[in-house]
């Protein structure tokens, strides 16, 4: 063998080894990919929440089956620290909101971390509904994102839904009422924080708060009402950020609808919301909610929703027939609308809609009564089918006097009588034979002309 084969065999076993240390080298670099842990009474990963948290590691997804989970989850369990998700999902693993329930009872949060923070990583929570006896339903302290997505707290010990520290909090979806203290609170959050869609009523508290937050803080399509204190209580916010508390149902709060306490001298963008009755809260009508500065800063609330605007198309509709019924909400520009929802879309619908001749269809529901939200274009729709000619009186029945009717004509349907339908058909026959001798008269005549 001459020296270049030599050579050659020599390097072959050489280029494997480094190949395979290659491969074992990736091998570890590699992340490892993402498990979803499954929880329930019989035949999944774990029967406990808890359990699953503690056998998670990062990027894992949690998978609860419907039903009640005795236990308050502590998410600093999981060891070592991570991003994380928690949902609520059915067999088939299609996400169920409101179908498992966490209650801590007289033990602590339904589902809460370490405070102060010891847990670093994303925390994404969908679908449960958490509850305590002795504290809060949610209680969450990350160092990282917080995403809180159709949660419902209702009748905890402490605040409904507390997120005390985070990069950037997303609460979306969520009900919280009847709760001891403030429905949804955030404090001390460094980095942008939405708050929409979300119902908060019936608190001893205040409905939705925020405080020292530094980053953009926008609450839309909403509702707080019925508090025991404000509607939206917004605290220590600072210069050079973005406020919103717009588009949203604030009313019948034993506080103010909007309250601002801040030693900056910040605005909050507070228009197009409805704040109880047509006249704002500047108006003198007692039914409407009232806005409350302390200290420095401002509350933008003008325009604010003052016009309901019902139409139907078609107007008269007819017996047997759909017309779509359609309900707008504006100032009386119409330059500003209520926006979809408002309210927890996954919660009990804000509207209530009836008629006294047919059916009424929305997403869901059919029937004399259904229940709705508004939809997209800003617009809340129905379909009425009338059963009877005259007229037929749709009603729409919303939170703090947001009510509206229209009555909408109805035409008997037409249905031609047995002998029209023979005279019809003996008419159609006969003009079929005219044109027929027509044709034919038209043929001879261009044949002869041709000879």
């Amino acid at each position: 063998m001459g020296k270049k084969g030599f050579r050659l065999g020599r390097l072959v076993p050489l280029v494997t080894v480094l190949a395979l240390v290659l491969a074992l080298l990736f091998a570890f670099a590699a992340p490892v990919s993402a498990a979803t842990i499954t929880v329930c009474a019989v035949g999944c990963d774990h029967t406990t929440i808890q359990a699953a948290v503690n056998a998670a590691n990062a990027n894992d997804v949690i998978h609860a089956y419907p039903g009640t989970y005795n236990e308050s989850v502590d998410l600093s369990g999981m060891t070592p620290d991570g991003n994380i998700t928690l949902m609520t999902v059915n067999s088939a693993g299609t996400p169920t909101p409101g179908t498992a329930t966490v209650n801590g009872g007289a033990t602590g949060p339904g589902i809460y971390t370490v405070v102060p923070p010891s847990f670093s990583g994303n925390v994404t929570i969908d679908g449960f509904i958490v509850d305590s006896t002795v504290a809060h339903g949610a209680y969450l302290a990350v160092n990282g994102d917080v995403v809180i997505r159709n949660v419902i707290a209702s009748g905890t010990a402490g605040h409904g839904i507390y997120v005390t520290q985070g990069d950037e909090v997303t609460i979306t979806h969520c009900t919280a009422s009847n709760n001891h203290l403030t429905g949804i609170l955030v404090v001390g959050v460094s980095g942008r924080v939405t708050i929409s869609n979300c119902t908060a009523n019936d608190n001893d508290g205040s409905g939705i708060g925020a405080s020292a937050v530094t980053g953009d803080l926008t609450i839309n399509r909403c509702i707080a009402r019925d508090n025991e204190e404000d509607g939206v209580d917004l605290e220590d916010l600072q210069l050079g950020n973005t406020f919103v508390a717009n588009r949203s149902i604030l009313c019948s709060n034993s506080g103010a609808e909007v309250d601002l306490d801040t030693p900056n001298n910040v605005t909050v963008d507070a228009e197009g919301n409805w704040w109880g009755c047509t006249a704002g809260p500047e108006g003198v009508d007692p039914a409407c909610g009232g806005v409350l500065v302390v200290d420095q800063g401002s509350v933008d609330y003008s325009p604010w929703i003052s016009l309901i605007t019902a139409s139907a198309t078609p107007d008269p509709g007819t017996v047997g027939q759909p017309t779509e019924v359609r309900f707008q909400f504006s100032d009386s520009a119409r330059t500003i609308f209520l926006g979809k929802g408002p309210g927890d879309l996954h919660g009990a619908p804000t509207f209530t809609i009836h008629t006294d001749n047919g059916t009424l269809t929305d997403t869901d529901e059919t029937g004399a009564t259904v229940h709705e939200f508004i939809g997209s274009g800003n617009v809340l729709s129905v379909t009425l089918i009338p059963h009877a000619a005259g007229t037929a009186a749709v009603t729409l029945d919303g939170p703090c006097e947001l009510d509206a009717g229209i009555i909408v004509g109805v035409e008997a349907e037409f249905v031609p009588e047995a002998g029209s339908i023979l005279l019809l058909g003996s008419g159609l026959a006969g003009l079929a034979g005219y044109a027929t001798l027509r044709l034919r008269s038209g043929q001879a005549l261009r044949w002869r002309t041709r000879e």
